[in-house]
């Protein structure tokens, strides 16, 4: 799981973004699912600008960087609107917590407006949550239920 959150003024879950807590919430969801198999859930915190130093670039343009970033996770977990649209656009399951202004849910509802099959985020592949062990819970979800089981 990409966990792909600001660390600004604008997040809402900027006391939680931490290597611990993830850690924590995953354990968590794997001891309860012990009993089907799966591994243990690893994960990765991100945000615009590791990108840079990940991939050794001093590109400050989100050109084909921005894809790479996403593509380091078979769901994200994110907070930010335009690594929500990218994702979408790129059919690449996602989770949002909505920022302290809300725009991402905004956005969406804007721009899906009477489309159901974009609003139905069980088909879209997509989530929205309140907080963050919620946004990693449905991400855990999402693997389960959108990525076969060969590639988790």
């Amino acid at each position: 799981v990409l966990v792909f959150l600001r660390a600004d003024l604008e997040s809402n879950v900027k006391s939680t973004r931490n290597q611990k807590y993830i850690k924590s919430v995953f354990s968590s969801l794997d001891t309860k699912n012990k009993n089907n198999g799966t591994n243990e859930t690893t994960f990765r915190i991100v945000d615009w600008p590791d990108r840079l130093k990940i991939f050794e670039t001093r590109d400050h343009f989100f050109t084909p960087t921005a894809i790479e970033l996403l593509s380091l996770g078979k769901v994200v977990v994110r907070d930010r609107l335009h690594a929500a649209i990218l994702a979408y656009l790129s059919g690449l399951p996602f989770v949002y917590i909505d920022q302290v202004s809300g725009k991402i849910t905004k956005t969406l509802g804007t721009a899906f407006d009477g489309m159901g099959d974009c609003m139905d985020g069980e088909k879209a592949m997509w989530a929205k949550a309140g907080s963050l062990e919620e946004a990693l819970t449905k991400a855990a979800e999402l693997i389960d239920h959108h990525i076969p089981l060969k590639q988790q």
